[in-house]
């Protein structure tokens, strides 16, 4: 069974619960709708074919016991590591400076993630899959928000250590789907180890395309191998 945009599973509408507009409080993005003129934009990290099979996969048990909600499509699995939100045009290319100040001062390093977890929202949860404690990836996500905050200072904006939510601690991964339902010990497994080599820090765009919700890579920056 693969989830889709629209699609209904189990008698339930589900669509992707992947930002368009606004954080949804645990460092994923939730839908909006668009402004004419303006551009939404993250930054985070690219996943492999390859790695976004394997995490669906893995993630099947607990997406066969939903009873209800919005799930992800897996071609738009990704890491959020800043949600940027809606900007002007003229500001992209502030942002792709960003992303290449924060993967300058950055090391690539591998990522294991291998276990399922969920954040309550009311009676309805965030469903994702997480990582192992990963030093390089707390590091990189300082990198990140220092060069944002950077950003916005430019910008004449508050910085992003200065936004709602910014002292939580990051809990880095993959969002599976939003407003689920779901018992408590059905949406927590732990799974294989998935390895994903982490090289490039990438700035995505959030639009639709023919219809359907996608993130699309308009920068990269190169992490340093370690010497």
């Amino acid at each position: 069974m693969r989830e889709q945009e629209g699609k209904i599973i189990k008698g339930k509408a589900v669509g992707s619960p992947a930002a368009d507009s606004e954080t949804d409080g645990a460092g994923g993005i939730r839908q909006g709708k668009e402004k004419p003129g303006k551009i939404r934009l993250f930054i985070g990290l690219e996943l492999p074919p390859a790695a976004k099979a394997r995490i669906h996969k893995a993630a099947g048990p607990v997406l066969s016991r939903i009873q209800k909600g919005k799930l992800t499509e897996a071609d738009n699995y990704h890491l959020t590591v800043f949600f940027i939100g809606e900007v002007t045009e003229e500001a992209v290319a502030a942002w792709k400076a960003c992303v290449a100040e924060a993967a300058a001062v950055s090391e690539a390093f591998d990522l294991i993630l291998c276990h399922t977890g969920f954040f309550s929202r009311k009676n309805r949860k965030i469903l994702w899959f997480g990582s192992e404690a990963s030093e390089r990836l707390e590091t990189l996500y300082k990198h990140v928000m220092s060069a944002a905050d950077d950003t916005l200072s430019s910008q004449g904006k508050p910085g992003a250590s200065t936004q709602p939510g910014a002292n939580r601690p990051f809990r880095p991964h993959v969002t599976l789907g939003r407003e689920i339902v779901a018992e408590d010990d059905a949406a927590v497994i732990q799974t294989e180890r998935i390895k994903v080599r982490v090289e490039t820090l990438t700035l995505f765009e959030s639009k639709r395309i023919s219809g359907r919700l996608a993130y699309v890579p308009i920068a990269r920056g190169r992490l340093r191998e370690r010497l």
